[in-house]
């Protein structure tokens, strides 16, 4: 697997010389305009902040970083898009050895399996707000507009799990991901009379991330109706995730660590 080095240098990146084959830029105050690569777009609506090193657009809602936007222009996993990255900007790949028992290998595998499919996972909850509207859809949009704004919950990846739990679970046996991963990463629970259901439902669903920008967890905010249903559910801990351990928002401080940002912490994450 591609090192923790090589993934920060790819992160290190000017943005806009990523998106430079895809999009025209040109500068408006601290920002880079230009039509949107995802859309046809006669007004120009997707900006870049350099110093943030995010894209927003305005028209579709997609959002990110540059290795996020690489994912989702060319199809690609994020470690074959950090590949790809580097290669194109002559950034040496350095590759993690395989050390340690044979344990910690399988362990290093099955954690890689974990975070691919999240990666896929999350695809379906952003494309819950931006391409498959309805109506209970454009009420979760409703709900965000009310507490962030656009360019926040676009690039910062905020979805939405619908009502209907079937739609996840036929999307993921579309998508070939294994249930034992399912299961580990909350995303599957069983009832008492044995059957398998999706836990998230009704919610807005806001990514974790690690240090480098791969979502390991989510925490889901139910905006419903039924009484008697907790307000915020959390993903589990897990071989990627130990909520204790892990700081919401380290990988936009990370991003930014050239730039002059404090960090503050509180009891919980939202208000409300």
């Amino acid at each position: 697997m591609i090192s923790d080095k090589t993934i920060q240098r790819v992160r290190d990146l000017d943005i806009a010389d990523v998106l430079k084959p895809y999009v025209n830029l040109r500068r408006s105050g601290a920002s880079l305009i230009g039509s949107c690569p995802f859309h046809t777009d006669n007004k120009p609506s997707f900006s870049v902040s350099p110093v943030k090193k995010l894209y927003h657009c305005f028209s579709c809602q997609r959002g990110g970083d540059a290795i996020s936007f690489i994912m989702e222009k060319e199809n690609l996993t994020f470690m074959d898009a950090v590949r790809k990255i580097a290669n194109d900007n002559n950034i040496p790949i350095e590759e993690n050895e395989a050390t340690g028992t044979e344990e910690d290998r399988a362990n290093a595998r099955h954690r890689e399996s974990m975070l691919a499919a999240l990666d896929i996972l999350q695809k379906f909850f952003v494309d819950s707000i931006r391409v498959n509207m309805t109506d209970e859809s454009r009420h979760a949009v409703e709900y965000l507009k009310s507490r962030w704004s656009e360019d926040f919950y676009s690039t910062a990846g905020i979805g939405y799990a619908p009502k209907n739990g079937k739609e996840f679970m036929d999307y993921c046996r579309r998508k070939a991901i294994p249930e034992n991963i399912l299961f580990e990463l909350g995303m599957y629970s069983r009832g008492k009379d044995g059957s398998v259901y999706a836990t998230f439902r009704q919610r807005i669903m806001i990514p974790i991330c690690n240090r480098w920008g791969r979502i390991i967890a989510y925490t889901a905010r139910y905006i419903g109706d039924k009484a008697n249903v907790p307000k915020y559910i959390n993903s589990p801990t897990s071989l990627i995730y130990e909520k204790g351990e892990t700081l919401f928002g380290i990988d936009r401080a990370s991003r930014n660590r050239n730039s002059e940002y404090v960090i503050r912490v509180f009891s919980s994450m939202f208000q409300n």
